[in-house]
């Protein structure tokens, strides 16, 4: 084509040859350079390249991420398992020499222990029950007399222990007035073959005593019988986890023996 050679728009021809302008609508649009230039860039690939250590560090990051989340779900597990586990079972046995570990989460630290289920109440405990009575009873100790009466009437049943405590006035005023020291050994602890609920106790009582001025030692043996009845609460504190209450004390003797030592030294106790 020359340079001399003229460009006419389409639509200005079809109007000047009266054609209309649905015809004129037909006809196709010059499409612009720009626009297919931009579709060839498209359309060619261009390759991508990555750092090599860009891509050691984004895996070196992704495996300790599997770690973490491993360890995450480790440490979930087992404060699960801790907070709903049974906690340890440690049986501790209280003496006066001192506390001792007998068992461990049901494994025998201490020869002759062992934890079985509980029993319902029976002979045995009533024995218990009457030894722990009547040691609150007869081992006088001017440190911890108040709190070993309170417990022993707590073993009892409310009217007895009104009773007992009534009895037991007099005798009471005469140890703190004449310091009573006591000790208490039991030597009898027996059920009453006809009544399965009467215990016979017999035991000897050491005591030392301030009288006008002079230290007295002397031992005398006690005999009585104690009434028990079941408590219907169970092993309770009050009871001393035996299960039985103590009802009533009777048929109570004392046989005095000779004094072993009086003298007014102190030191020759």
């Amino acid at each position: 084509m020359s340079s001399n050679t003229k460009v006419y728009d389409a639509s200005v021809d079809a109007s000047s040859a009266g054609a209309t302008p649905e015809a004129a609508t037909d006809t196709p649009a010059a499409i612009p350079a720009t626009s297919i230039d931009s579709a060839e860039r498209a359309t060619t690939s261009t390759p991508l390249y990555r750092d090599p250590e860009d891509v050691r560090l984004v895996f070196s990051l992704s495996q300790t991420a599997t770690i973490l989340a491993f360890v995450v779900l480790a440490l979930g597990g087992f404060s699960l398992y801790m907070t709903f586990r049974s906690p340890p079972l440690i049986v501790i046995d209280r003496t006066k020499e001192g506390d001792r570990v007998v068992l461990m989460d049901g494994q025998q630290i201490v020869d002759g222990v062992a934890l079985t289920r509980d029993r319902r109440p029976g002979d045995e405990d009533k024995r218990t029950a009457a030894n722990i009575f009547s040691a609150r009873l007869y081992r006088v100790d001017p440190q911890t007399r108040k709190t070993d009466l309170e417990k022993l009437i707590k073993m009892m049943v409310p009217g007895a222990a009104a009773e007992l405590v009534r009895l037991l006035k007099p005798d009471l005023e005469q140890q703190r007035r004449e310091h009573w020291q006591t000790s208490w050994e039991p030597q009898v602890t027996s059920i009453d073959p006809a009544d399965a609920y009467t215990v016979r106790v017999v035991g000897r009582q050491h005591i030392t005593r301030v009288a006008k001025n002079e230290v007295a030692q002397e031992a005398r043996q006690l005999t009585f019988n104690l009434k028990l009845l079941f408590d219907s609460r169970g092993r309770v504190e009050d009871n001393d986890r035996t299960g039985f209450l103590i009802a009533d004390l009777r048929d109570f003797r004392i046989i005095n023996e000779p004094t072993a030592l009086t003298s007014n030294d102190p030191t020759r106790r």
